[in-house]
């Protein structure tokens, strides 16, 4: 995905000689956390929270708040991938683009990178949803797609979602009609089924045989 879809520049240059109270304002309208501050020719010079200029008098300027001012941006030319990293690490529900020179080109917003990941294939709601984990000396994520593509299954998402000094959790967005076959083989791999939207024979076989055997030995 290419960040100039996503990409607003509808929003005010601030530049150090403004007021905290200017930008008290401002994040009262637009209802954002966060907003870059500039110097008079574009540059970017850093990220200012709302939060962080919340107890500080209107008459004081930015440049006198000039230490709360984080160098947190990215690249017109990366991935969208590192639009969720800035969010899981600034917590700002807008995220300032630059350019190579460091000139802001503008700000992607976090509802505008929501509404496209929504219309991502990875989002299909006909997709099923499986939780995978495993140790980590024995996970391998391509050995997952492997067994996936093996059971004939349509791969749409493939991501980390938790990892720990132990195990590694895996969640695949996918479609297959052969499911169960899909999850017995991912068990006969090691791979434990953490959640799944599938409807899962295992647990109803696994079931009826404890109420054979309670039978068999009641007789």
């Amino acid at each position: 995905m290419n960040l100039t879809e996503l990409l607003q520049n509808d929003l005010p240059l601030f530049t150090p000689d403004q007021t905290i109270g200017e930008l008290h304002d401002f994040f009262e309208e637009y209802e954002l956390t966060h907003i870059g501050i500039c110097d008079a020719a574009g540059q970017f010079i850093g990220l200012l929270s709302a939060a962080d200029i919340r107890d500080r008098t209107k008459e004081m300027t930015v440049s006198e708040a000039e230490e709360l001012l984080r160098f947190e941006a990215v690249l017109l030319d990366q991935h969208i991938s590192a639009l969720l990293r800035f969010l899981s690490q600034s917590q700002s529900n807008v995220i300032p683009v630059v350019s190579e020179e460091n000139q802001l080109l503008g700000y992607v917003r976090l509802t505008a990178l929501l509404d496209k990941m929504k219309a991502m294939p990875v989002f299909d709601y006909e997709n099923d949803t499986l939780l995978l984990s495993r140790a980590n000396e024995d996970f391998s994520l391509s050995e997952v797609v492997q067994i996936a593509v093996s059971s004939q299954a349509k791969i749409s998402g493939a991501f980390i979602v938790e990892q720990n000094e132990k195990s590694t959790v895996v969640a695949l967005q996918l479609q297959t009609q052969k499911k169960q076959a899909l999850l017995d083989e991912m068990r006969r791999y090691g791979y434990d089924i953490v959640e799944t939207s599938i409807k899962d024979m295992y647990w109803e076989d696994l079931k009826l045989n404890s109420e054979y055997l309670n039978r068999y030995l009641n007789v």
